[in-house]
């Protein structure tokens, strides 16, 4: 994903990763949705770019053992707040062999998705207890 962002993004106004959640219910994740969204944040950290840690703001609600779960109409108030340029959103769904991400960078003011990645990962056990929070 951060290739093709290179050319969208600015690397002087903050970008905001929210938790990855479960397509089948967007208001419950995982330590596989957790964990994501933590190493997305970390690599766009990496490349240069400004990121909000959710985890010190007092007017965020964080769901315990869900993270930082960002609603929608809260979105473009959380984002103008602290002049974020663009959301980091995204969803996994399983299968019976595989958990099938699916990450997009959305610009807050207008909800447009200004990229998207997909990948899937193969169900093992080391996955599978992630996605079941063990």
């Amino acid at each position: 994903m951060a290739p093709l962002c290179r050319t969208i993004l600015s690397k002087g106004q903050p970008l905001i990763a929210a938790t990855v959640v479960s397509i089948d219910a967007l208001d419950r994740s995982s330590t596989l949705g957790r964990l994501i969204s933590e190493q997305v944040s970390g690599r766009f950290t990496q490349l240069g770019y400004q990121m909000v840690e959710m985890k010190f703001r007092n007017s965020v609600y964080i769901k315990q053992s869900q993270g930082e779960l960002v609603l929608t109409r809260e979105i473009k108030e959380l984002a103008q707040s602290v002049a974020a340029q663009a959301v980091i959103v995204g969803s996994y769904g399983e299968s019976d062999d595989a958990v099938f991400v699916n990450l997009k960078i959305v610009e807050p003011a207008t909800n447009l998705v200004l990229a998207s990645h997909d990948y899937v990962l193969p169900l093992d056990s080391a996955v599978r207890a992630l996605v079941r929070g063990r």
